[in-house]
């Protein structure tokens, strides 16, 4: 069984100081159902980002009361258009959850 947990991911123009939201999926990967590891893919035109997280859930009476989210890993990788200018970049990923 395929177990996903859905999410808005937050990000910030800081040249038009407005922002857009973008839907993210974690899948399961290990654990319980309060302590689990679940991997993160963002794919766009010329972007792949991938990060492995850890969530733990913190319950009172049944209820989720709060939750944390840390990245283990994860890298990005953008691959601008292919063009004689073109410039390709990569890097270390961290999704922090407020």
């Amino acid at each position: 069984m395929n177990k996903t947990l859905y999410a808005d991911r937050y990000e910030q123009d800081t040249q038009t100081v407005s922002g857009f939201w973008t839907p993210l999926s974690f899948y399961f990967l290990a654990g319980s159902e309060l302590d689990f590891l679940s991997w993160v893919q963002e794919t766009g035109d010329y972007t792949t980002s991938r990060s492995i997280t850890r969530i733990q859930g913190h319950a009172l009476n049944g209820i989720l009361e709060k939750a944390t989210l840390r990245t283990l890993g994860g890298y990005y990788v953008d691959a601008a258009e292919k063009t004689e200018a073109s410039q390709n970049s990569a890097g270390g990923v961290a999704i922090t959850a407020l």
